[in-house]
């Protein structure tokens, strides 16, 4: 945002290809979603491309050295940040040929992407969709007016979200704290959800 000699302001963004500052305009591009973007070439679907790529790259490095099951970190991503898929199912089913391109601009090159682990990804594994997350919730530990602890299918616990907005009231805080001592006591997996756009 700068400041003319009239005293109005007008934003500016950076020119990808001179990296440079120049007016803010809205342009249109063709792409309509995320592999047109990966395969049009222009500097912001490059910007973007890059992203999404070292995006994938760090993940993939994740495995095996925090944790061999990518599963897990699939359903960390959804229920933790409302992910509507996790990186690993992102890459494999979403993205045409999402490992390969990885492939290509890591160096040095993950144990998960040179031993191409990718290969025995089974889809099947990738169930839990928190748009349907009742459909896995065994028990209801306790639930109130602005949130609730549920016991899923795999006896992790989930603690989600239900005000307007997501807004964060004394009950959700004092019920938060129960549902972290409810987790350490019998030493189970905690998870925060919530289904809304603006968690």
């Amino acid at each position: 945002m700068v400041t003319l000699e009239n005293g109005k302001k007008e934003k500016e963004v950076m020119n990808l290809e001179t990296l440079t500052y120049k007016k803010c305009t809205n342009e249109k591009y063709d792409a309509r979603d995320i592999n047109q973007i990966l395969s049009t070439k222009s500097p912001v679907c490059n910007a973007i491309k890059e992203i999404i790529l070292e995006f994938g790259s760090y993940v993939t490095s994740l495995v095996p050295e925090i944790t061999d099951n990518i599963y897990d970190i699939d359903k960390a991503m959804r229920l933790g940040y409302n992910f509507h898929y996790g990186p690993f199912e992102l890459f494999q089913h979403i993205i045409k040929d999402g490992f390969t391109l990885i492939e290509k601009i890591e160096n040095p090159q993950s144990i998960f992407i040179s031993q191409k682990e990718y290969n025995n990804i089974k889809q099947e594994l990738f169930s839990l969709n928190t748009t349907s997350l009742e459909q896995y919730t065994k028990q209801i530990i306790f639930q109130n007016k602005s949130c609730q602890l549920a016991m899923l299918s795999n006896n992790d616990l989930c603690f989600s979200i239900s005000t307007k907005m997501n807004c964060l009231n004394h009950e959700i805080f004092y019920s938060l704290i129960e549902a972290i001592s409810y987790a350490e006591k019998d030493n189970k997996q905690l998870y925060i959800y919530s289904d809304s756009n603006n968690f």
